[in-house]
């Protein structure tokens, strides 16, 4: 016999369900899905068959989505000019997709502006270079 689909709202159970054994021993998990799904055995085979797949994959979800590589430290922009306009006075901030500084354009006066670099490993993604 055929397993019957899931609904959205017994979908956004599962969710639930798995979110909160996924913190759990696996035998808390057991206990936790036995008080939490009695009655609803798909409910529980769903959640199961997600902290498996949790278990075998090394906690594929708790990674994050892109893995940056080793980035240097080091103020690699500063005293430089960008596209004969803009010179690089300081590093501002590094974070996760980017390294920030601040500028000046040669263009507008000497008007201060921000420039913004993304690391090489970002810029492979066209909706952040956007």
């Amino acid at each position: 016999m055929p397993e019957r689909e899931l609904n959205p709202a017994e979908w956004n159970r599962v969710t639930e369900l798995f979110a909160s054994a996924v913190e759990l021993d696996t035998g808390g998990q057991s206990v936790f899905l036995g008080s939490e799904c009695g009655s609803q055995p798909t409910l529980r085979r769903e959640v199961e068959r997600l902290l498996g797949f949790h278990r075998r994959n090394g906690g594929v979800l708790d990674r994050p989505l892109f893995a940056p590589s080793c980035q240097t430290q080091e103020d690699e922009w500063s005293g430089r000019v960008l596209a004969s306009r803009y010179v690089i006075e300081r590093l501002i901030a590094r974070g996760g997709m980017a390294s920030v500084y601040l500028a000046h354009d040669e263009q507008l006066s000497g008007r201060r502006v921000i420039v913004k670099f993304l690391h090489a490993w970002a810029r492979q993604y066209t909706w952040l270079k956007k």
